[in-house]
């Protein structure tokens, strides 16, 4: 049964009252089993977390049956979001996505959001933490779930690897922009901008050059984004939830691997917290050693054990695309920064990242020069 589709707009700048009784209207008329509760029945509570669009989370705290009715999380989108997601394309991965066990299952739609199945509904499940990531346990999980999401076949979208399309429009567009606020003006003329064209070149180049497979790829795989259920986990990669496929499309693996890696650091952007290499290479030997299976309990089969040169290959693979993880959200936080209306300080993230960009340039192109040999064929980056 699909989905259904409403003629509605949830306006998020009403008075919060209004905004309230508005989804309470908005599941009683979408949502099957709602229409008979009364609105006060309907809790509705803001989830906090998300920089890209407004999460409420929903939940009828009486029924008219025996049988509870679920929570759902109501997904606004974020105004000015159409500047970096296609909806439609979203929409039309999440379902496939949801035929392959993954992310929330799409309830309705309606003009400016969606109706999602709220994952956390049961005992036992949380949202990671950025400590989480470090746990040795919880890593392999990820590479392991990170390596089914990575052999879903999505039909209907570009199969091509988009990002250096994507990055290349950031950046023109990035190169536009003016801010009415004389503040931020300041801080976004420091950031010399305009002096990434040659960046982006010089490390376009040298990240073709290590072949990395192109894969559907989820691209932003921030710890708010993996839920974890523990009552589940006896080893299986299916006790993680990936949510949040806005970013989602056909990517170098390299590229979505190290976004993984940048979100170590979370939102307070603490680089001490990067992966080291033995930890990297711990994460790549689950990722690698994992191929799909109908006849495992889990749908996958640890059966393969990576070689030396494998894990090295993928070491520098990862790290050279870190660099343009960097670089994509730094041009992704200025268009926010300009577009977005919420409050967050898009403008230091920026900075953050083409700092953390600019300081570990040097240290990446020293490991490929380490590791891969003759350094030429790689592509060179100054």
């Amino acid at each position: 049964m699909s989905a259904p589709t409403l003629d509605c707009t949830i306006n998020l700048n009403a008075h919060f009252h209004t905004l309230v009784s508005e989804l309470r209207k908005l599941c009683k008329s979408a949502l099957a089993g709602w229409s008979r509760l009364s609105e006060g029945s309907l809790e509705v509570r803001h989830v906090e977390g998300g920089i890209t669009n407004v999460l409420f989370k929903v939940t009828p705290v009486a029924y008219v049956s025996d049988v509870p009715l679920p929570p759902v999380i109501v997904r606004i989108f974020g105004s000015g979001s159409d500047h970096f997601i296609d909806r439609n394309t979203e929409l039309l991965t999440l379902r496939q996505l949801n035929c392959n066990s993954f992310g929330p299952q799409v309830v309705a739609t309606f003009t400016n959001g969606r109706i999602e199945e709220f994952i956390g509904a049961e005992k036992g499940i949380k949202t990671l933490t950025s400590e989480d990531f470090a746990a040795e346990r919880i890593s392999g999980l990820i590479a392991r779930r990170l390596r089914a999401l990575h052999a879903v076949k999505v039909e209907g979208i570009s199969q091509d690897d988009n990002l250096w399309t994507i990055l290349q429009d950031y950046f023109h567009r990035v190169c536009r922009l003016t801010f009415s606020d004389a503040s931020k003006q300041e801080q976004f003329d420091k950031m010399q901008i305009s002096s990434l064209e040659c960046e982006l070149t010089q490390v376009e180049a040298a990240c073709k050059a290590v072949n990395s497979p192109t894969v559907f790829c989820h691209n932003d795989l921030t710890p708010g984004n993996i839920m974890y259920d523990h009552q589940k986990d006896a080893g299986r990669q299916s006790c993680l939830h990936f949510i949040d496929f806005e970013y989602s499309c056909h990517n170098p693996r390299g590229f979505d691997i190290a976004n993984h890696f940048n979100e170590f650091a979370g939102f307070a952007n603490d680089w001490t917290l990067y992966p080291s290499e033995e930890t990297q290479r711990q994460f790549f030997r689950q990722y690698l050693a994992g191929r799909a299976s109908s006849s495992a309990p889990d749908g996958w089969f640890m059966d393969y054990e990576p070689s030396q040169s494998e894990l090295e290959a993928i070491l520098v693979e990862v790290n050279l695309y870190s660099l343009a993880s960097h670089l994509f959200w730094c041009l992704w936080a200025v268009l926010q920064a300009k577009f977005s209306p919420i409050q967050f300080d898009f403008i230091a993230f920026s900075q953050a990242r083409l700092g953390e960009y600019r300081r570990r340039k040097e240290d990446v192109m020293k490991m490929r020069e380490r590791i891969l040999k003759p350094s030429h064929v790689y592509g060179d980056i100054d």
